[in-house]
């Protein structure tokens, strides 16, 4: 399949880029994207916002930048924003931010650059700079959890998935290789949909992730929009998994710690479940809480390495104590059960549905 786009479709040295940025209730964020997208040393092509049914000020902010604005009247997720960009797009390369994000002046010239030196490339993906004030144990685990995302997406280059907010694809490959199933699958959500269409677009040509190329992304500062990702992400990542569209070993998985951080996460839970015991049984339920607290710190040893490690990068104005490292192990236990939620959710669908087929074959 590789050779499906042979080497004459390599593309001319006048690149045209179309940035697309999906916006969903974006006024807060939008203002500062789109001015970091028209002060680039390289200009785009053009710029397109498209607008998810945004129930705030988002279109009236867009309408005053002098990018192209596009509504969508039902809203569908980052996925069906992008896809409905890149419908319109007229450039050779569609590149993709979101609306929190902002780019750095030469982001839109790195991404020509890597085409140039590396034409047997489909697609790149770069990396999250984690950015604002951590004001919560919710702050500190997700900026710890972005981080580590990144450098495990960078390790293996040519495997790793390109974010939705940080990737460019030639138009050609885009075309030709998305099937739009990420419209099916993960409508009206903002997790899984980079990674299949990434999935896709590589059985064309190769997805190269390139550390170089980075975005600032702001931390969620809000409890409810933390969780609610990680509920997405267990939706979307059971999803892929049984519908046979990824295993379990992929790169996305090891991103949030893998099966280790994972199973850590129950064996804390058994512990603390532990001490709920000790009236009744304290000599089991003493060496109960040890031996589980013991196999939690060994399963989440890398994961706290990278922290002991990664610290030094905090929030100046925020000082990493002890205390911070059992919230954010607490935490991980509300992380898990969230996963298990959206997995819960998306095997009903996928049940539900296979249900209903059977029964109209009948």
């Amino acid at each position: 399949m590789l050779e499906k786009i042979t080497r004459d479709d390599t593309l001319a040295k006048d690149h045209k880029v179309s940035v697309i940025v999906p916006a969903y209730n974006a006024a807060s964020g939008i203002r500062a994207c789109i001015e970091s997208l028209l002060t680039q040393e390289t200009q785009a092509h053009e710029i397109i916002v498209v607008n998810d049914a945004s129930m705030d000020n988002t279109a009236e902010i867009v309408r005053g930048m002098g990018v192209r604005l596009i509504g969508r009247k039902k809203n569908g997720g980052a996925g069906a924003a992008r896809a409905e960009g890149a419908k319109i797009a007229t450039g050779d390369i569609l590149a993709f931010t979101d609306s929190d994000c902002t780019v750095p002046k030469t982001w839109i010239r790195q991404i020509i650059e890597t085409f140039e030196l590396e034409p047997e490339l489909g697609g790149i993906g770069g990396v999250y700079k984690t950015t604002g004030v951590i004001k919560t144990a919710i702050d500190l685990l997700c900026f710890f959890e972005e981080e580590y995302i990144q450098a495990v997406n960078c390790k293996e280059v040519y495997a790793g998935f390109p974010h939705g907010g940080n990737c460019a694809y030639l138009r050609k490959v885009w075309s030709e290789g998305r099937s739009g199933l990420e419209l099916k699958l993960f409508q009206g959500i903002a997790s899984g949909e980079d990674t299949l269409v990434a999935s896709e677009l590589r059985k064309l040509k190769k997805i190269k992730m390139v550390p170089a190329l980075y975005v600032e992304h702001a931390l969620p500062n809000n409890v409810k929009s933390y969780f609610l990702r990680h509920i997405n992400r267990g939706f979307s990542r059971t999803t892929l998994l049984i519908n046979t569209l990824t295993v379990r070993s992929d790169t996305s998985f090891k991103c949030l710690g893998g099966l280790s951080l994972l199973s850590s996460t129950f064996f804390l839970f058994f512990a603390l479940l532990g001490i709920f015991m000790l009236p009744f049984s304290p000599l089991l339920a003493s060496v109960g809480i040890i031996l589980f607290l013991l196999t939690h710190i060994g399963l989440s040893r890398p994961f706290f390495n990278f922290v002991k490690h990664k610290h030094l990068d905090l929030d100046k104005s925020y000082e990493l104590r002890w205390t911070g490292y059992i919230k954010m192990r607490l935490l991980l236990i509300v992380r898990t059960f969230c996963w298990i939620f959206g997995g819960s959710s998306a095997i009903w669908q996928y049940a539900s549905k296979r249900l209903k087929q059977t029964w109209q074959y009948q």
